[in-house]
């Protein structure tokens, strides 16, 4: 098989080209940047690397967190009505559920009036950890979203909700 020459343009590969810069890049997305799908998916990707950054050696993830705090403010709360709340497959959301169960955060309760449904409470570890992790959470987020007064802030919370379908109008 023969093996095809790549011609290089030396100039190219001389010249000296001064560094990019991050607004040429943001410049150079034609029009990506001004668009609210592009510009969410790229705030959620800062916001979480700050939120990670925040919590780093948490004996607990953002994912878990969420969950056990859905539930101790919702004892009872059905595992299907919780993975399409927070738009996890119901697979993953199993596994999340079972990994919680194994470190005794939250057990699943078969109530007397319905032996086919299953709810979910939380365990006193886990009302524990969500005790523990809420101020460092909410400390997070403050520091997160420090460059918002509190109306910016306030509008911004209730324009994604709207987003997500969870405002009622």
């Amino acid at each position: 098989m023969a093996t095809k020459n790549v011609q290089t343009d030396n100039a190219l590969d001389d010249e000296v080209r001064a560094p990019v810069t991050k607004q040429q890049i943001i410049d150079s997305l034609c029009g990506l940047e001004k668009t609210a799908g592009f510009s969410i998916r790229i705030a959620e990707l800062a916001i979480f690397e700050q939120l990670y950054q925040h919590l780093k050696g948490s004996e607990i993830s953002i994912g878990e967190f969420t969950i056990l705090r859905c539930i101790g403010l919702n004892p009872g709360l059905r595992q299907g009505v919780l993975a399409d709340t927070l738009h996890v497959k119901w697979p993953s959301m199993t596994k999340l559920i079972n990994a919680l169960e194994l470190r005794r955060l939250l057990k699943r309760v078969v109530p007397l009036n319905n032996r086919r449904s299953v709810e979910l409470e939380l365990t006193d570890e886990g009302q524990a950890m969500v005790t523990k992790y809420a101020p460092k959470f909410r400390a997070a987020e403050s520091d997160i979203f420090s460059m918002l007064d509190d109306d910016e802030y306030r509008q911004l919370e209730k324009l994604l909700r709207k987003a997500a379908g969870w405002l009622q109008e």
